[in-house]
């Protein structure tokens, strides 16, 4: 049983207005992903910061590599570089995709997490063992 079922439906009131105060955005979320999203800057919004730390590096990576290459192509040279940056880019891209479907998981995963916070908070401070005995 969670912590919040044992609330009092005015503390679950309490706590589900906060929480509305409290959540991201869905349209802010989708809009971040729209425009920045090879860069990972909703996953950052969301609070999945490792994600975004990784996307981030294979988002950048695959840009410098694809200007690079580029560059290099243009001037002669060999592209070897374009392709691991469209490598990374498609990666990024495939993972974009995705998270176009799990941007409301992630929020609602935030929701549940935090309102078990919440709850935690409300509830009552049980004695443990050890502080019974020594009163």
């Amino acid at each position: 049983m969670t912590a919040y079922e044992n609330l009092t439906s005015d503390q679950k009131m309490s706590i589900e207005a906060r929480l509305a105060n409290e959540t991201k955005s869905a349209g802010v979320a989708y809009l971040l992903w729209f425009f920045l999203g090879t860069l990972a800057v909703h996953c950052f919004y969301l609070g999945q910061t490792k994600i975004g730390l990784i996307r981030l590096v294979l988002g950048g990576l695959g840009w410098i590599l694809t200007l690079v290459g580029l560059s290099a192509a243009m001037a002669g040279q060999s592209g070897a570089s374009l392709a691991w940056g469209l490598i990374f880019l498609t990666i990024a891209g495939i993972w974009l995709i995705i998270d176009l479907f799990r941007i409301p998981s992630y929020i609602r995963q935030q929701q549940a997490t935090r309102r078990e916070e919440l709850a935690v908070s409300l509830l009552p401070k049980q004695d443990t063992p050890n502080e019974k005995s020594s009163a």
